[in-house]
């Protein structure tokens, strides 16, 4: 069959359809029919690379001898040249994983020098804890037993005093007078006067209808003790006893003088008692005592770790 012949067939391209032209004709006998004709492709597709199963094989390190395929393997050299390249990569690789080892290991070491300082100072602050707590115990001690004697100082400059309350105030009033008036109707064993007083004076009241309360010292304990005596032994005692000229039904209280600390004490254990039903509390010499009952035994308050035994 001539090229013409082809041509006039209809023979297009098998890659992209492109009518025979009269160029590139396939090769045909002149005996075979267009059935037998092999694939013809235009002068583009076939300068294309192959994409047939050959090409496809061949990627794959196969090589296709008619329909079986047969693996080819690749050469020494190339496999010599992958294998360097390999271990160039690998001691790329290693040389920077040593370094990268190192500083982290120096790092490791810095950190491992900070904590041991860090430990030091930290055991040196917990012995300096230690001592200043221990030290800080004593001076608690030291300052318990300074202000127990100062308190016991204190109270024994009050040894001689009395506050006198509920005493009505008088016109022009005589403090003097008032005391001498109170142990007269108490009927004291012992003469009060000007010379055995220290001093005698009204304070005035914080409450409005309370008359002030009358602290007076006396030179000696036995006037103190003499006078306290007498108004513990009559109950029920008010100035409409007393020769003055206002009186009143308010009863009048003879009590110790106390120190400040001792006053804070005495009135937490007044409220204790009241609140645990004490039927006594009252002081002597300056010392506060409490009893339950008549059959019960005497308990004297020094401190405040005191009101916990009641």
């Amino acid at each position: 069959m001539t090229n013409n012949k082809v041509a006039q067939s209809g023979i297009t391209c098998s890659e992209c359809s492109q009518c025979y032209n009269g160029k590139n004709a396939p090769d045909v006998k002149n005996d075979e029919t267009l059935e037998n004709v092999p694939k013809w492709k235009c002068g583009k597709c076939s300068k294309k690379p192959l994409t047939s199963s050959n090409t496809v094989a061949a990627t794959n390190g196969l090589k296709l001898n008619g329909k079986k395929p047969v693996r080819t393997y690749p050469n020494i050299n190339d496999v010599y040249s992958m294998f360097m390249e390999l271990k160039k990569d690998l001691k790329s690789f290693q040389s920077g994983l040593v370094e990268s080892i190192k500083k982290l290991q120096a790092k490791i070491e810095a950190n491992a020098e900070c904590f041991d300082e860090q430990n030091r100072k930290l055991k040196q602050c917990f012995e300096t804890i230690g001592s200043l707590k221990k030290e800080n115990e004593e001076l608690r001690r030291d300052i318990e037993v300074i202000k127990k004697k100062q308190t016991e100082s204190d109270q024994r400059m009050r040894c001689n005093d009395l506050e006198i309350r509920g005493i009505p105030v008088q016109p022009n009033e005589n403090v003097i007078c008032i005391l001498q008036s109170l142990a007269m109707a108490l009927q004291c064993r012992l003469l009060i006067d000007e010379n055995c007083i220290v001093f005698c004076y009204r304070a005035n009241s914080k409450e409005d209808g309370v008359p002030g309360t009358i602290f007076v010292r006396f030179n000696h304990h036995a006037f103190k003790n003499d006078l306290l005596r007498r108004r513990c032994a009559v109950r029920g005692f008010s100035s409409r006893l007393m020769q003055l000229p206002v009186t009143s039904d308010m009863s009048v209280f003879v009590n110790e003088s106390l120190c400040p600390e001792r006053r804070v004490l005495f009135k937490k254990a007044n409220e204790i008692r009241k609140q645990k039903k004490y039927r006594y509390i009252w002081t002597r010499e300056g010392r506060i005592l409490v009893r339950q009952s008549d059959k019960c035994s005497v308990m004297a308050i020094n401190c405040l770790a005191d009101l916990d035994k009641l």
